[in-house]
């Protein structure tokens, strides 16, 4: 017998870090990192966590810090629409490498 489809379920509405915002973060943490890791993931969240990514890309960019960036487009939790309206304002943010 084949093995079965595997099952994605995102369990994220609701949750602490969906509700998370700018103002929540401890900006001065992100400054001490080496890299700042960021993943499209978390703007799909909502529209804080989306402003908490700008927000990210903005500090790590006025210290001169490397980011990585993995788009990880999760078609479960937003539409390509949204990720592309969403995501393509904070592409100039990204340092250049």
């Amino acid at each position: 017998m084949p093995p079965r489809a595997a099952t994605v379920l995102y369990d994220r509405r609701g949750s602490s870090f969906s509700r998370l915002a700018p103002d929540g973060v401890d900006w001065e943490f992100v400054h001490g990192a080496r890299v700042l890791h960021l993943t499209g993931i978390t703007p799909a969240l909502g529209e804080g966590p989306a402003a908490v990514v700008g927000r990210a890309l903005q500090e790590a960019r006025g210290s001169g810090q490397w980011v990585s960036f993995d788009l990880n487009y999760r078609g479960k939790l937003w539409s390509a629409e949204r990720a592309r309206d969403t995501l393509l304002p904070l592409l100039p943010m990204l340092p250049a490498c």
